[in-house]
């Protein structure tokens, strides 16, 4: 029912932001001592994000080595081609959302791109570097301790890949079996918009915030 009321928000022209991860920092989930698998810590919204011709797979994480941050582990630093600093050529300069930024910082960020049948034109915000590789999440989470170790093998697709994107076109409802519903839209307008962004951890204060203790 919750998707049902997104689908018909953004039908009826609602304003949309959409944030997903496929590792979210700040979700605590623990994984299973048990079997040793790893937690999840992805998000998704398959039955939207079919509708809407958008392809995400939430078991993907972006490596951008050109544009890793460096962190801080057991006292050293390093860096980490899964945590991102996107400088002002990696950011649409002509959109009114990242055209005055510098800077925006990412942690195992996703990508989202269209599926075969898309009818909408998927315009980007954040991007890649061009030497950027796509791994799964499971790798990422397995070298936590050792980033390093993300470089081994390294193999650039020679692919800008789509962090954040605007998504405008005529979108289909995701519930057609809902039609006889009273007040159901089965259509957008022609020139609907949604906005998608593959990272949720550039909300936290972890990516942006220094704290220094006073006194």
């Amino acid at each position: 029912d919750a998707l049902y009321a997104i689908d018909q928000y953004v039908l009826r022209g609602g304003h949309l932001v959409v944030f997903v991860d496929p590792d979210a920092a700040l979700d605590n989930t623990t994984g299973d001592p048990a079997t040793g698998a790893l937690p999840d810590h992805s998000s998704d919204l398959p039955r939207l994000f079919a509708a809407w011709g958008v392809r995400y797979n939430p078991h993907e994480v972006v490596l951008d080595p050109t544009h890793a941050l460096s962190v801080e582990l057991a006292g050293t630093s390093i860096s980490h081609p899964a945590m991102l600093g996107l400088d002002a050529q990696q950011l649409n300069r002509d959109d009114a959302v990242t055209a005055s930024l510098q800077r925006i910082d990412l942690s195992t960020a996703g990508h989202f791109d269209l599926t075969q049948n898309a009818t909408a034109r998927l315009i980007p915000l954040l991007q890649s570097g061009p030497d950027a590789e796509v791994v799964p999440v499971q790798r990422v989470q397995q070298a936590a301790d050792n980033p390093s170790l993300l470089l081994q093998g390294y193999k650039p697709d020679d692919t800008r890949y789509v962090f954040a994107a605007r998504l405008r076109g005529r979108f289909a409802s995701a519930f057609p079996e809902r039609a006889k519903q009273p007040g159901h839209l089965a259509q957008s307008a022609p020139d609907d918009e949604i906005v998608l962004v593959a990272d949720t951890d550039l909300l936290s204060d972890r990516l942006w915030v220094e704290p220094q203790t006073i006194l």
